[in-house]
């Protein structure tokens, strides 16, 4: 029977570890030391030619085309951030919220954002008006622009169905926790003619994602900054020991697929 680590000295603990254990281990190491050899380096290492999704260069283009018509950008923010408050995946849309933010608080149409969660939506007042403020633009910061349409899935989406149908909308954006339900907003959207990026932590939610747009976001990319993701040494150093370590997984799995194949492996 396997011995509880807490009671066991560290002998025990050493003993007590699995493979799986230990593989764990070794990638969080691993990741450790590229990011700090990568921060180490990071002022002779080429930032800008850092991987970046494509859905980023699109976010990018939808900013500079709202402004230009004069047309409003939509941005939902998810509903599970109160609920799992160890969960990242739920405030991934904030830096999305900041860059959109700082990009349309001088044009006619200002960014509207609809949150889920309550606790969420206090931050995202809190992010565009210090945006706002740091702008020397602090009468242009209107609460009324980020609301809360729900706290749940369905009546969340029953929110934001009426934001996305509203005339003069130019594209919508989604970063945060979203459900299958969400293929409802994403469908009107879509027969709106309306520019759609997407990027959800949710399984069922990427499935309604591949169905109507044709960038979507999956995987680690999820928390990777929509805007200049290399501005700071940190978030290149973190995005440059991503790739690597991304490239050595996969050939790990590769080697191993092999090796059990050729029955070296039990």
């Amino acid at each position: 029977m396997r011995r509880s680590l807490a009671l066991s000295p560290l002998g025990g603990m050493m003993a007590d570890l699995t493979l799986s254990d230990l593989v764990a281990i070794g990638i969080v190491a691993i990741a450790a030391i590229l990011s700090i050899v990568y921060w180490l380096f990071r002022h002779k290492l080429s930032t800008h030619k850092l991987r970046r999704p494509e859905v980023t260069q699109a976010v990018e283009q939808m900013n500079s085309a709202a402004a230009e018509k004069g047309q409003r950008l939509i941005l939902a923010l998810g509903d599970r951030y109160n609920d799992a408050p160890g969960d990242l995946g739920g405030a991934a849309g904030l830096p999305l919220l900041a860059g959109c933010t700082s990009r349309s608080a001088f044009t006619d149409q200002p960014l509207k954002v609809v949150s889920g969660d309550g606790s969420l939506m206090l931050l995202s007042q809190m992010a565009a008006q210090r945006i706002y403020n740091h702008a020397q633009a602090p009468a242009l910061f209107s609460p009324d622009e980020i609301h809360l349409a729900a706290t749940a899935g369905w009546p969340f989406m029953a929110g934001l169905l009426p934001e996305v149908g509203r005339r003069g909308n130019f594209g919508l954006l989604m970063d945060g926790h979203f459900e299958g339900e969400s293929l409802l907003a994403l469908d009107l959207a879509d027969r709106k003619q309306m520019t759609i990026a997407a990027s959800s932590d949710a399984i069922t939610g990427q499935g309604a994602i591949f169905l109507e747009t044709d960038s979507p976001i999956v995987g680690e990319d999820h928390f990777v900054p929509f805007f200049d993701p290399a501005a700071k040494g940190g978030e290149g150093a973190i995005l440059s020991a991503l790739d690597v370590l991304r490239v050595a997984v996969c050939l790990a799995l590769v080697v191993g697929a092999v090796l059990k194949l050729a029955g070296l492996l039990p």
